[in-house]
């Protein structure tokens, strides 16, 4: 591959047909990267411990609802369809 050739592929991503879909697909990627939610989960059990909260409680404060939320995702997503919800 030819650098000439490698960014003709990238350049394609953002002909006027897959435009709108890469641009919600980065913007999304753009919006969880930077909302915490990561750092949230990874130091929960530090910070919510200073609370008096134990790892149980924990769970069920942080894990539960990120798995309704992934959940929930999957089913609207199942019953949408994924081209809907990027068009």
């Amino acid at each position: 591959w030819r650098a000439s050739q490698v960014l003709g592929h990238v350049l394609d991503m953002f002909s006027d047909k897959t435009r709108r879909p890469v641009l919600i697909g980065l913007g999304l990627c753009f919006l969880t990267a930077f909302s915490g939610s990561n750092t949230l989960i990874y130091f929960a059990s530090s910070v919510f411990s200073d609370f008096g909260i134990t790892a149980q409680d924990l769970v069920w404060l942080v894990g539960v609802p990120n798995l309704l939320g992934a959940v929930a995702a999957l089913v609207l997503m199942d019953r949408w369809g994924r081209r809907p919800l990027l068009t």
